[in-house]
């Protein structure tokens, strides 16, 4: 069924015209409706890449002066209806009340592609969807990084905007308790995270993270990996679960973090504990460009950060 609709489809292109406009303009057109009738006519609809923890981070350095430069007051920004992005939102005062959690933005974006107004009826801070294939090869080239494109372009700020500070937990004894409910060691435990959406899988191996962990044995430290839902632990560490309000504040007192990049590694980046990070390939970024697209140093979010695939 499914191959003789692409048949069709492709006898006759024209009967897409339809299809697009009722299956993603007006569907967008719809849920853009419900939204201003929710929160006025004057509310900015605002999102960002719809799965990517570490997006949702670096907006929330810079919303705030990018509200104040456009002097937006009424706006909301969309969030999954799951997942983790808005655990995210919750480290930024600036988002708090306004935050709309909604399926997926495509129609709603769609829509506002449609209507071509000079603010967008649905304004997108990540690049990829409106630069295309010149902004994919762009990434890295002479340096460009993944906060070139959301300062300069995806929000249009300068340099030296002020960024906001993410709102961490601050109670010593909570942390006291995860090191002694998992039997760490507090200033001698290595965090490994090595799940992520952005890297291949095929570059990992488990292999691979179990020699990391023995030499972090070997060498004294307690090792816990970093894992949720259906991730398994490294064999030999413990399983943790350790709450992006509390994830800073932890690595603090546990001194080591080791980790595939992902959007864990924006959030982790002011903590003062050693880092080694793994720059794999990803399709989210042109191949060969990695360590130089999200090197978190590159990026001017964490300095002195290890590279994990020069250690092993």
């Amino acid at each position: 069924m499914k191959d003789r609709v692409k048949g069709i489809l492709k006898k006759y292109p024209l009967v897409m015209i339809p299809m697009v406009f009722y299956g993603k303009v007006f569907q967008g057109y719809r849920l853009y409706k419900k939204l201003v009738k929710k929160y006025g006519e004057d509310v900015k609809i605002l999102r960002t890449a719809w799965h990517g923890t570490g997006d949702y981070y670096i907006c929330g350095l810079f919303l705030r002066e990018y509200l104040k430069e456009n002097k937006i007051e009424n706006f909301i920004f969309l969030v999954p209806n799951a997942g983790s992005e808005s655990k995210v939102t919750e480290l930024f005062d600036i988002y708090k009340e306004h935050t709309q959690r909604i399926s997926n933005p495509y129609g709603l974006t769609r829509f506002s592609e449609f209507m071509q107004q000079y603010y967008p009826l649905c304004k997108g801070f990540e690049t990829s969807e409106q630069i295309n294939f010149i902004g994919e090869n762009l990434k890295g080239y002479k340096g460009l990084t993944l906060m070139d494109f959301y300062l300069h372009y995806g929000f249009g700020l300068s340099e030296n905007v002020k960024r906001d500070r993410p709102q961490f937990n601050e109670g010593k004894e909570q942390v006291i308790r995860i090191f002694k409910d998992a039997g760490l060691l507090p200033g001698k435990t290595a965090l490994i995270a090595p799940y992520s959406t952005c890297i291949m899988e095929s570059e990992l191996s488990a292999n691979m993270w179990e020699n990391i962990a023995k030499k972090l044995k070997n060498e004294g430290w307690s090792v816990a990996t970093n894992c949720f839902g259906d991730e398994k632990p490294v064999a030999g560490t413990v399983a943790l679960s350790v709450g992006y309000k509390d994830i800073v504040p932890f690595l603090d007192a546990a001194g080591k973090f080791v980790g595939v990049r992902s959007g864990l590694c924006e959030i982790i980046s002011t903590s003062t504990c050693e880092k080694s990070v793994f720059y794999g390939e990803s399709e989210f970024w042109a191949r060969g460009n990695a360590k130089e697209f999200v090197d978190l140093e590159n990026m001017g979010l964490s300095f002195g950060v290890k590279d994990l695939s020069e250690e092993t």
